[in-house]
């Protein structure tokens, strides 16, 4: 998108952190309409430690960096660790753990490159070796490691290294899910994730909480049924309620922006962007817009529903 069109959501990290406690993880699922949302688990992966001067300077004029309180306690102070599913998706579970594991190795590699790992020298031979094959992007990670622990042993070898529980984020959760349904793969999928990651998230001193973004909600038949300390939060819950949507005022302030534009096209209406993309309300009675055809109605100048247009129909 073009950079004169920006909506700060940086507080809605706040959501998530203010639920962190000692001795207790909490895990927040989040269920947004799609193609909304994607920014909140970016912001928060960027509290990540490591290059502190570029940090600061990007969260610098964002509205979170006015929470002196917030900021204090935990700008930089969270390992951070973000998977996301949208391309785990197989229609047999080799094929299934192989592209887990993709996943995993380039989480793990996004890590490194914020500072992760740097003191790996300090782990024994067998941590340092799985370390070292995960780490390897050209060398899929090998039978002998189980994939059921994978996420655990990684939670682990974090916390020795940094003294510190991380975060983990998690995103299109129900991609491979929604996917394995329509190929006639779904009891074993759901089996594969409720071991890979509904066994990691449960009962693992290792992480300090979890937030985990995605469509649908399975209930009782999903891989996060038995994970402790879940709470999920929709349109119609106070926290999260705006993080994942487009406000009127924000909606107002673009259309704004696009006036004092110099464009050859005539700009959009706030009238026009209520009339196709204002389906949603918050849990106060807010009305909420679709980002995804708002941002793309403001650069085309065209009215039509683009979500549409985007994406796979298995969502």
């Amino acid at each position: 998108m073009e950079p004169e069109f920006i909506v700060d959501k940086s507080l809605s990290i706040l959501d998530f952190l203010e639920d962190l406690r000692p001795g207790v993880a909490p895990v927040h699922l989040l269920l947004r309409p799609r193609r909304s949302g994607k920014s909140t688990l970016d912001f928060v992966q960027r509290g990540n430690p490591g290059n502190l001067l570029e940090r600061r300077m990007y969260f610098s004029d964002r509205a979170i960096a006015r929470e002196e309180d917030a900021v204090e306690k935990h700008f930089a102070n969270h390992i951070v660790f973000l998977l996301d599913l949208t391309n785990v998706i197989a229609n047999d579970m080799r094929q299934l753990r192989n592209a887990f594991l993709i996943a995993v190795q380039n989480s793990v590699s996004d890590m490194k490159s914020t500072g992760c790992f740097s003191n790996a020298a300090e782990l024994d031979e067998h941590d340092g070796s799985f370390l070292r094959e995960v780490l390897s992007l050209t060398t899929p990670i090998s039978d002998r490691y189980d994939t059921g622990t994978v996420l655990r042993d990684i939670s682990r070898i974090v916390y020795k290294l940094s003294k510190r529980p991380m975060l983990f984020l998690m995103d299109e959760y129900d991609s491979p899910i929604a996917y394995a349904s329509e190929h006639g793969v779904h009891e074993e999928t759901v089996d594969f994730f409720r071991q890979a990651v509904g066994g990691f998230l449960t009962n693992n001193e290792f992480v300090e909480g979890s937030l985990i973004v995605g469509i649908t909600r399975f209930g009782d038949t999903g891989y996060l049924s038995e994970v402790d300390n879940l709470s999920v939060f929709t349109l119609r819950d106070k926290k999260y309620c705006t993080s994942c949507m487009f406000t009127a005022e924000e909606t107002q302030a673009q259309t704004e922006t696009l006036k004092r534009l110099d464009r050859p096209l005539p700009p959009l209406s706030f009238e026009d962007l209520t009339q196709w993309y204002e389906g949603y309300y918050s849990a106060d009675g807010q009305r909420l817009y679709n980002t995804w055809s708002v941002m793309h109605a403001l650069n085309t100048r065209k009215l039509q529903p683009f979500w549409l247009q985007s994406g796979s129909v298995r969502l």
